[in-house]
C-alpha cells in the first residue's frame, strides 16, 4: 500500500474553478480560519457531509477544509466569523500562481447567501 501525503499548504493550488480541489487549505483569503463542513455553528447550512457524501459524489467535505460543492468560480468555506457567513480561500490557481481569487468578483449561489461583508 502507497502511502499518500497531504500536499504543502504553501503548494496547494486548483484546477478551474475548484469543483476537484481536494487540498488542506482551511483558511479564506482575509485570514479567516474555515468552519466545520458537519458544523451547524456559527452559520447553518445544507452543505454538510451528510447531504453531500463523498461515496456518492466527488466533494468530499471533510473537517474545514476549503472545497467547492456549489460549482461557485473558486473553493469556498463557511466561516467561524460570526459575522461573515463564507469566504473564497486563500488559495492560488495551479496555472496563475500570483491570483487568489478576491471575494467581491463573484456571483454567488443564494444559499450562501446572507449580507457579504466586502460590500
Amino acid at each position: 500500500m502507497l502511502a499518500v501525503s497531504p500536499p504543502e499548504e504553501n503548494n496547494d493550488c486548483y484546477e478551474g474553478n475548484g469543483a476537484n480541489y481536494r487540498g488542506v487549505t482551511s483558511e479564506t483569503v482575509s485570514g479567516k480560519k474555515c468552519q466545520m463542513w458537519s458544523s451547524m455553528s456559527p452559520h447553518s447550512h445544507d452543505k454538510s457531509p451528510q447531504n453531500f457524501p463523498e461515496g456518492k459524489n466527488i466533494w468530499g467535505l471533510r473537517r474545514n477544509f476549503c472545497r467547492n460543492p456549489d460549482g461557485d468560480r473558486a473553493p469556498w468555506c463557511y466561516t467561524t466569523d460570526p459575522k461573515v457567513r463564507w469566504e473564497y480561500c486563500s488559495l492560488k490557481k495551479c496555472s496563475e500562481p500570483t491570483k487568489s481569487p478576491q471575494p467581491q468578483d463573484s456571483q454567488s449561489p443564494a444559499e450562501k447567501g446572507a449580507p457579504r461583508s466586502d460590500i
